[in-house]
């Protein structure tokens, strides 16, 4: 299934854990749209380290608080 939370804080504040985000797409079945995150767990949690969580709403400040680095010129 796909992680969703009804009424959890959008603020990246509110979280005290870091996730990465290596995926996206829509559920086939419900039609929900979600980032497919790998957590620091290990592979023995969810799905082999890595779970869906509801796209375009926020979740714990997850759309907020993303960043990425690149390499310099």
């Amino acid at each position: 299934g796909i992680f969703q939370v009804n009424g959890c804080s959008t603020s990246v504040r509110s979280s005290n854990h870091a996730v990465v985000i290596v995926g996206y797409g829509v559920d086939k079945t419900t039609g929900m749209p979600y980032w497919k995150a790998r957590n620091s767990w290990g592979p023995s949690w969810g799905d082999g380290g890595y779970f869906r969580i509801q796209r375009g709403v926020n979740m714990y400040g997850i759309e907020a608080g993303a960043f990425y680095i690149t390499r310099a010129a």
